[in-house]
């Protein structure tokens, strides 16, 4: 199984307006390069990397490279209001949904918050556009929540690294892709 996982999204940095958003940004980009080292290297699951300025326009990076899911890790604003992790997912994939609520319900049982949210979007919406013109599942995912829970976030990093490797390993062997 072949994993893309797409950092940034430069218009993240244009969020960066404090040190806690600078802090955030970087543990993004930490949070990719610990799931590339820890996921097992048995062969049954290929991450890679996908460095891409802007989700927009992934699909033209990424369609035709044969993944079976990409997950892109934003880093949410501190100007959010949402206190959990957040998956969301395009509304007309089934595959992305599966894997959306395998991720969330992986998190919830090995992390500190136990109420991942999980959220569906139009292809109208912002991040519904993207996620509609990638021919593969794809997920965007927010590991860290707002300002308020940022330090949780951080103390939960491992779980929440873990939640992934897991919520990554049980999609491959319930064949949800």
């Amino acid at each position: 199984m072949r994993v893309g996982i797409m950092l940034g999204d430069d218009s993240s940095r244009n969020n960066i307006n404090a040190r806690t958003d600078l802090k955030k940004f970087f543990l993004i980009d930490k949070f990719a390069m610990d799931l590339l080292k820890k996921i097992p290297k048995n062969g049954e699951i290929e991450i890679k990397i996908i460095r891409k300025d802007n989700i927009r326009n992934l699909h033209t990076m990424v369609n035709g490279e044969k993944y079976d899911f990409i997950i892109a890790l934003y880093c949410k604003s501190m100007s959010s209001i949402n206190l959990t992790p957040r998956i969301i997912y395009y509304k007309n994939s089934l595959k992305s949904k599966k894997i959306a609520t395998t991720l969330a319900k992986n998190l919830a049982r090995v992390s500190s918050f136990t109420n991942v949210s999980v959220e569906a979007r139009e292809n109208s919406a912002p991040e519904g556009y993207p996620l509609s013109r990638i021919e593969y599942p794809c997920i965007i995912a927010e590991p860290f929540p707002s300002e308020e829970n940022l330090q949780l976030s951080i103390n939960s990093y491992k779980e929440l690294l873990n939640g992934y490797i897991k919520g990554i390993q049980d999609i491959r062997e319930k064949n949800l892709v």
